[in-house]
């Protein structure tokens, strides 16, 4: 146990390597301290899929940019103010500081807030059973209408988050709609996509 007092200790894995794989893939927001080629060896490959990762680089290591560390993980954010980011870089600044600042750009990530979904996808207060069940032992059954498809794809171009992904790198992968819209959308409902989009036709 971690002994930190807060969430929830989740294992995986049976050893470093792979608990290192598992945890490259579940979070949507990374933040980083210090580190050395192993930090940026994980950073380049969740910050590949659509992570946000928000580097303290005033402790140096890989978080100040040392080891290959990605470039574009270190500039700032859209959603992270000029004065929030520099207080990660700048060592002179009250420790307190740069740690609300860290606390400021995770809650304004658009990752991490609650997001709007397609007319026709199913709220998290309309899953039922049978739609569960049928996601537990009916893959087959795991499917939507070419125009539900469409609609998934056409609303997610439409939202502002994904305008400011395409604009912050010039490009949005599956990797980002997988973070930004699909994992917010399905989180705590047993449901993927499809479900959620035929419901209990």
């Amino acid at each position: 146990q971690s002994a930190y007092g807060r969430g929830t200790d989740v294992h995986a894995g049976r050893d470093s390597e792979e608990r290192k794989a598992v945890f490259g893939l579940v979070g949507d927001v990374y933040i980083t301290v210090e580190g050395g080629p192993g930090v940026s060896q994980q950073v380049q490959e969740v910050y590949a899929r659509g992570a946000v990762v928000v580097p303290l680089q005033r402790t140096g290591g890989a978080s100040s940019g040392l080891f290959n560390f990605p470039p574009r993980a270190l500039q700032r954010p859209r959603f992270a103010s000029e004065e929030q980011w520099s207080l990660l870089a700048n060592k002179d600044a009250q420790v307190d500081e740069s740690a609300a600042a860290v606390s400021a750009i995770v809650e304004a990530c658009p990752a991490t807030k609650e997001h709007p979904r397609p007319p026709r996808m199913a709220m998290p207060a309309e899953v039922t059973d049978t739609m569960r069940k049928r996601q537990r032992q009916k893959p087959e059954m795991w499917s939507m209408t070419m125009q539900d498809f469409v609609d998934v794809v056409r609303f997610c171009m439409s939202t502002d988050l994904y305008r400011e992904l395409k604009q912050s790198r010039s490009f949005v992968t599956t990797f980002d709609i997988l973070a930004n819209f699909v994992k917010p959308w399905t989180k705590g409902t047993g449901c993927g996509v499809a479900v959620l989009m035929s419901k209990d036709d």
